[in-house]
């Protein structure tokens, strides 16, 4: 969620302290100020239950999620591409592959079988059938149509081609979830209970811990 708002106002990722970092917190802590957060939002694994249950009007996230919701009645929901910062539209997008093992058994057969699901056309089956993921095909688009998870898959596309992408850098740190963290917890003091303020001192300590946290 602050990734993506980071990108748009011409920050890193990750990157909490910067002078355009402070910019994207300002505009998640003007949100929190107003109440716009449901209670129970530190403890939501994911957003689709609550959307789903009508308890949340608003909310970021991944696009597949985003389908599911979106597809399950697509007059009660809007769809949209993250939104747009000074920069443009910033989000982070993660990547899965296929791989053979060196000796496996079975080799022509395991070939075929990534043959088949690298069709353009299986690709498309394969992100719709997961709730709207973006086929690495391009050739797959061809096979999209104009089903609500259809234009899912459109918006997560054209992000992806005009926005400011970043992907996730696990491997610079010692452990990811120790870095989510640190940013759960400035959204929660500064967002969540703070007041509409940016606190730099509280935004330079936690940059302080992702330090920290490099191997």
């Amino acid at each position: 969620m602050f990734g993506g708002t980071a990108l748009s106002y011409g920050a890193g990722f990750p990157d909490i302290n910067s002078a355009a970092a402070q910019e994207a917190w300002a505009v998640w802590a003007k949100i929190g100020a107003a109440g716009a957060f449901v209670p129970t939002v530190m403890n939501i694994d994911s957003c689709v239950d609550p959307m789903m249950r009508e308890e949340s009007w608003l909310t970021v996230f991944h696009n597949a999620r985003a389908g599911q919701v979106y597809s399950s009645n697509e007059t009660q929901f809007t769809l949209a591409p993250a939104p747009s910062g000074p920069e443009g539209i910033g989000s982070i997008a993660g990547v899965s592959g296929y791989a053979i093992m060196k000796d496996s058994p079975n080799y022509d057969m395991a070939v075929k079988f990534l043959e088949y699901v690298t069709r353009p056309d299986i690709q498309v089956k394969i992100a719709k059938g997961t709730g709207g993921f973006i086929p690495p095909v391009e050739e797959a688009r061809d096979f999209l149509g104009a089903e609500a998870i259809d234009e899912v898959i459109n918006k997560a596309v054209l992000v992806l081609n005009n926005g400011i992408v970043s992907g996730v850098p696990a491997y610079l740190y010692q452990d990811w979830g120790a870095v989510k963290q640190v940013f759960d917890n400035v959204f929660e003091e500064m967002v969540l209970n703070g007041d509409g303020i940016v606190d730099v001192a509280l935004l330079d300590a936690a940059h302080a811990e992702l330090q920290a946290l490099e191997k």
